[in-house]
């Protein structure tokens, strides 16, 4: 059913003057539940497997839109960069602690936040049976991930001990 569906893709784009690169073409079959078979797609002569995860402008989906990935990628680059302005600050010397917050919120805090507009509904969420009352988001663990690296991030700012606790 997809191979046709693709067919009638590329029928519709050469109708319209687009063309469909059989190279870069992604299969990703989306479901709820953790699917027992992932049918290959065919894409012209190419025969296209489905993917663990795949980009799309910059935003790393999964079968079952957890973004759980998403949400490792880009915390592991904010933590990175949390990193080297941790390393340029010191207890005694260092830049001032308000340089440094600038410098995170300009790098550290845009990378860690991209694309979490497509993910997090915030604190509460309504019910599917209920809509008039609220739910707790379930998206809480991916947060906890998060608020690791900005953690790092703060240490960086406020001259601390390595040993300080972060709570």
């Amino acid at each position: 059913m997809a191979s046709s569906t693709i067919d009638e893709m590329v029928r519709w784009g050469a109708a319209n003057g687009v063309s469909f690169d059989p190279k870069k073409t992604e299969v990703m079959h989306f479901s709820r539940s953790k699917l027992r078979t992932t049918p290959a797609v065919r894409h012209g002569d190419v025969e296209k497997h489905p993917e663990a995860a795949l980009r799309w402008l910059g935003i790393w989906l999964d079968s079952r839109l957890s973004f759980r990935i998403h949400v490792e990628k880009w915390a592991a680059k904010a933590k990175a960069v949390a990193y080297h302005l941790r390393g340029l600050t010191n207890t005694i010397h260092g830049p001032l602690p308000s340089a440094v917050r600038s410098a995170v919120r300009a790098c550290v805090e845009p990378v860690l936040l991209h694309g979490s507009e497509a993910w997090y509904p915030g604190k509460t969420r309504p019910r599917w049976t209920q809509p008039m009352k609220d739910l707790p988001s379930s998206n809480q663990h991916l947060l906890q991930r998060m608020s690791k690296a900005m953690n790092q991030a703060m240490r960086a700012v406020l001259p601390v001990w390595k040993t300080t606790p972060a709570t």
